[in-house]
């Protein structure tokens, strides 16, 4: 995966947070083909460090309330806790897919503001990070929200 399509996966999916793409049904198929590419393009990203000025703050009311436009079905959903060795021993925590959706908006919002205001490398790295730290988690969790909503 080259690098354009890497930024053109974080593009996608803020263009579809912020614009939909009409009916639920569609917003949903839309999400599951953005969501695995995104999953897809942390695999291909190497960038260095470089010190930047950090982006404000995005407007996080203002995705979570486009989440819950493009979503209204989606809901709390059962997730393991954290994964362990001890089979049968996790805790069962409660996952909000419209959480998901706004928190991988959130920080891919970051990652386009690097784009637009730093450089590919900072964003890149951003991606990657904030992957590792934090929307990486979300994103696996929806995914697994999606497969369920499946079997419905």
């Amino acid at each position: 995966m080259e690098s354009d399509q890497i930024v053109s996966a974080v593009l996608d999916y803020l263009d579809l947070i912020e614009n939909g793409h009409g009916s639920e049904e569609a917003n949903i198929a839309a999400l599951e083909e953005r969501l695995d590419r995104l999953a897809l393009a942390r695999h291909y990203i190497r960038p260095t460090f470089e010190e930047h000025p950090d982006p404000p703050t995005p407007d996080r009311a203002r995705l979570a309330e486009l989440a819950a436009e493009r979503f209204p079905s989606f809901g709390l959903y059962n997730v393991p806790d954290h994964v362990t060795e001890q089979i049968g021993e996790a805790e069962i925590a409660v996952g909000d897919a419209l959480d998901d959706v706004g928190d991988i908006a959130r920080d891919l919002w970051d990652v386009r503001w690097r784009l637009e205001n730093t450089s590919r490398n900072d964003a890149l790295y951003e991606f990657v990070e904030s992957y590792r730290m934090h929307w990486g988690r979300h994103l696996r969790h929806l995914q697994f929200y999606l497969q369920g909503r499946l079997d419905d």
